[in-house]
């Protein structure tokens, strides 16, 4: 008695409990067979799949599809797809997979409550292309490209295509822009292309004035690998003469007069008696050594000379070096204010003159240049 009923469950187990079946095709106690049919399509980061599903009872299909994973016998709460119901052959597309990697794959199709799986397959995806992403020179109409000459002050738009390899199926990453070797921007991105559109313009600013400029644009996708592509355009500079011009400050009751434009106002001069200039709100004031002043003739170089203070010296609250008197006397002062705005005054002051004998209050006038 004994030995009949342990052969009994020995055929029920080999007939009805084949869950990770070996062979390409399973068939269950039900009358269904499932079969996983070969991968095909193997990239680094797919493949193509599928199987067929037969019943010689027919059961009721409610889905069916292959699932996979890197552990054999892979069930549906791994990785799966869905690729209808019922009986029938069918294809199926295996994604989302790690390059150069080992996976199992196995056909299955529910009934009722239950999951039946086909024999199980095995496959490598193919190991990352060694070739590089690609970037080019976005050339949309009006667009800066390779020997393009601009003129100062006005903007101009200019763009990248950047492109992961095919083959690869790598997305990109990251996209580095730099304008003479200084970053401009960087990005991180995603997906297999990506257009970047920027705008440049450039004006006298900072010490060095170029006429050529190098736009370089680096893409890296997700493994690390880089294209890179650049243009070079030149930059229309025709130095812009200063031309001197006289003034006079005339200083009566009002303390406003005649400064404003230099960003500078009059100080009282109730004192025993000084010519005091101020900075305005937000206006930066600085004291040259006189010899600057001769050497100073074009936009550049008065722009290079306060880029170079802004740098280097502290500025000043208040110009007080010339002291008023009847019969007038010479200076050779060199002053320099930068507005709120950026622009630039340089003043060279000459001489001082009262309007009466001196005394607290006196009317007076400097003379001087600016550039």
């Amino acid at each position: 008695m004994l030995s009949v009923m342990a052969m009994t469950f020995l055929c029920f187990c080999l007939t009805d409990c084949q869950k990770d079946p070996v062979s390409p095709g399973a068939s269950y106690d039900n009358g269904l067979v499932v079969v996983t049919t070969e991968i095909t399509d193997v990239t680094t980061t797919s493949a193509k799949g599928g199987g067929s599903v037969t019943s010689e009872n027919d059961v009721e299909v409610s889905a069916r599809g292959v699932c996979w994973s890197k552990e054999q016998s892979p069930m549906i709460n791994d990785d799966h797809t869905t690729d209808g119901m019922g009986t029938g052959e069918f294809t199926s597309t295996i994604t989302g997979l790690m390059a150069n990697s080992t996976y199992y794959v196995r056909a299955y199709a529910t009934v009722g409550e239950r999951t039946y799986y086909g024999g199980q397959k095995s496959f490598m995806t193919t190991a990352p292309s060694t070739t590089d992403p690609t970037i080019s020179v976005l050339d949309n109409e009006g667009y800066l490209t390779d020997g393009c000459v601009i003129e100062l002050y006005e903007e101009y738009p200019f763009g990248f295509v950047a492109m992961a390899n095919e083959e690869s199926g790598a997305e990109l990453a990251s996209l580095v822009v730099t304008v003479n070797d200084e970053e401009y921007d960087n990005l991180s991105i995603s997906g297999t292309n990506y257009t970047y559109e920027g705008r440049l313009s450039f004006s006298y600013e900072g010490k060095e004035i170029v006429d050529e400029v190098v736009v370089k644009a680096v893409v890296t996708d997700v493994y690390g690998r880089t294209g890179s592509t650049s243009f070079t355009i030149s930059i229309n500079i025709e130095e812009e003469e200063l031309v001197p011009y006289d003034f006079s400050w005339y200083r009566l009751g009002n303390y406003t007069t005649g400064l404003e434009e230099f960003g500078l106002y009059w100080e009282s001069n109730m004192k025993d008696v000084y010519a005091q200039i101020k900075p305005l709100d937000g206006v930066t004031l600085f004291i040259f050594d006189p010899s600057v002043w001769s050497s100073i003739t074009t936009m550049a170089e008065k722009t290079a000379l306060f880029e170079t203070a802004i740098e280097t010296m502290y500025p000043v609250s208040v110009y007080n070096n010339v002291s008023v008197s009847y019969t007038g006397s010479n200076y050779d002062d060199v002053i320099g204010t930068v507005m709120p705005d950026g622009e630039k005054h340089l003043m060279h002051i000459t001489r001082c003159e009262a309007g009466a004998s001196q005394a607290l209050g006196i009317p007076f006038t400097i003379y001087g240049t600016a550039l």
